[in-house]
């Protein structure tokens, strides 16, 4: 079986279920087909880089596009 791509936004995506919803991890997982492992590695990274972005706004003030600010690159 070839391995699946993931694009950045869907790995925050995935990453965000288990804290927004209801579902357990496990659940997620299986829907996802991915491992168990895979989702915490996703969901730490999002949650780290979202703490770097807050921590450090870019000089103009504003916001960096979504992609972005290390995390679309860091996966």
């Amino acid at each position: 079986m070839k391995p699946r791509k993931w694009t950045a936004d869907e790995k925050l995506a995935i990453g965000m279920e288990g804290l927004k919803e209801k579902r357990s991890v496990a659940k997620i997982c299986r829907e996802h087909k991915i491992s168990q492992t895979l989702y915490y590695r996703w969901r730490d990274k999002s949650l780290s880089a979202s703490r770097q972005r807050r921590a450090s706004p870019p000089a103009g003030g504003g916001f960096d596009s979504v992609g972005e600010g290390g995390f679309g690159d860091g996966f």
